[in-house]
C-alpha cells in the first residue's frame, strides 16, 4: 500500500519558517494504531490525516505520541494541500473533526481557519508549573491548555522552560504570552505530554490567545507572532464565539509512504512474479482437472472447447492478478478494479461448470 504525503511549513511566507506539518490524503480511514506509528515515524510536532466525504473532508490530527482533538497549523496544512495541490474549486473547506466542524477560507495566499473561541479562564495554579516555567507572571488561567500572562515581549523570550517539570503538569499544553510593540501580542507554546517541548507556531492556541488579548486590547482584528525559533505571524480576528485565524504556507516536500510487501519488491517486478503464478496455477489446475474427467469418462473435450478453456480461465486468472497489482499501486481505482477482479472470477468460474457440464453430457450420451 502506498500513502502520499506532504509537508507544509504553516504559518510561513517562505519555507524554513513557520510549523511544518505532514500531511496524508486518504481515500478511507486507516487504523489508529497505523496512523500513530505514521505520526510517531515522521516525528514531526503534527501529522494530518483527511478523507473527503460528500462536501466535506473528515480531518485527524497525531502528535508523534497521542491524538489530540485539535490542531491550527496542520488543519491549515491540509487545507493548503486541498486548495493548491488537489484544485478544490470551492472557496471554503468544511472540516468533520472531533472538535466540531472546521471551516478554512482562503484569501489571496492567507488561509483563515473557522475555529471555536476558548476563552481562559480562572483556576488553580498546578504544582510545578512556576518551577516549571520561571519568571515574574502576572496570571495564570486555563482552557483547554495552561495560559500564563507576562508582562512584556522580553519576558517571553528569556523564559527558559524545565520540560521534565512541566511534563508533570495533567495538561495538554501551556500559552505563555505578552503583549508586544510590533505586533498586538506574542506566545510561545510548550507542550512535553504530547512530545512537544516547543512547538514552533500554535494555530489551536490562539482560540483562546484571541478572545483573550481581544478583550484587553479592546479590538477585534489583530496581528500576533509565536516567538519560536522559526518563528510565524499569524492574523487574528475575534468574531464572537468563533475566532478565524489567519496564515500563509509552503510545500517542503512530497512523496510516498510505503506500507507492506511494496517496500520489498518494486511495482514492475511483483508484477511479473504475480503474473508467471497466475498463469502457471492456471495451466496445471485446470490441466490436471481436464486429465481426471477425461479420465474418469473416458471421453475427449472438443478441440475448440478445450483451447477456449485454457484461453479464457488463464486469461480471466491473469486478468484478476493484473487488477490486483494495479488496485495495489492506485489506490484511488481500487473499488473499480476489485468489482471488475469479482467479475472476471465469476466469469472463470461460469466456464469451469460449463466444461463440467460438456462432460457429463458427453457421459450420459
Amino acid at each position: 500500500m502506498k500513502i502520499e504525503i506532504y509537508q507544509v511549513d504553516a504559518f510561513a511566507g517562505e519555507i524554513f519558517k513557520g510549523n511544518p506539518a505532514a500531511v496524508c490524503p486518504l481515500n478511507s480511514w486507516l487504523d489508529s494504531s497505523l496512523m500513530q506509528k505514521i505520526a510517531k515515524e515522521n516525528n514531526l510536532s503534527e501529522t494530518v490525516f483527511f478523507v473527503k466525504k460528500g462536501s466535506k473532508f473528515e480531518i485527524k490530527w497525531f502528535t508523534p505520541e497521542i491524538e489530540i482533538d485539535l490542531c491550527g497549523h496542520a488543519t491549515l496544512a491540509a487545507a493548503y494541500i486541498i486548495f493548491e495541490i488537489l484544485k478544490y474549486k470551492e472557496k471554503i473547506i468544511e472540516f468533520d473533526s472531533n472538535s466540531g466542524i472546521l471551516k478554512v477560507i482562503k484569501k489571496e495566499d492567507i488561509f483563515y481557519l473557522d475555529f471555536p473561541s476558548r476563552e481562559p479562564q480562572k483556576c488553580e495554579i498546578p504544582d510545578g508549573i512556576e518551577e516549571g516555567l520561571g519568571g515574574n507572571y502576572q496570571e495564570i488561567l486555563k482552557s483547554r491548555d495552561y495560559f500564563v500572562i507576562y508582562d512584556k515581549e522580553e519576558d517571553i523570550k528569556k523564559i527558559n522552560p524545565d520540560y521534565y517539570k512541566l511534563s508533570k503538569i495533567d495538561t495538554t499544553g501551556i500559552i505563555i504570552t505578552a503583549k508586544s510593540e510590533e505586533y498586538d501580542f506574542v506566545s510561545r507554546y510548550f507542550a512535553p505530554n504530547a512530545g512537544i517541548f516547543e512547538d514552533p507556531v500554535t494555530g489551536s492556541a490562539h482560540c483562546s490567545l484571541i478572545p483573550y488579548w481581544s478583550k484587553i486590547l479592546g479590538k477585534n482584528v489583530m496581528r500576533a507572532y509565536q516567538l519560536s525559533d522559526r518563528g510565524g505571524e499569524l492574523f487574528c480576528e475575534n468574531i464572537g464565539e468563533r475566532v478565524l485565524i489567519g496564515g500563509k504556507a509552503k510545500l517542503f516536500m512530497k512523496g510516498e509512504i510505503y506500507i507492506g510487501e511494496e517496500t520489498d519488491t518494486g511495482g514492475w517486478n511483483k508484477l511479473l512474479i504475480i503474473l508467471a503464478k497466475g498463469i502457471g496455477m492456471s495451466v496445471l489446475f485446470y490441466g490436471i482437472i481436464s486429465f481426471f474427467l477425461q479420465f474418469l469418462f473416458n471421453t475427449a473435450v472438443n478441440d475448440l472447447i478445450y483451447f477456449a478453456y485454457y484461453i479464457v480461465v488463464g486469461s480471466a486468472l491473469v486478468l484478476i492478478n493484473i487488477l490486483s497489482i494495479i488496485a495495489l499501486n492506485f489506490p484511488k481505482v481500487k473499488k473499480i478494479l476489485k468489482i471488475t477482479g469479482l467479475l472476471a472470477n465469476f466469469a472463470s468460474v461460469l466456464l469451469y461448470f460449463y466444461n463440467v457440464l460438456i462432460f457429463v453430457k458427453k457421459f450420459i450420451h
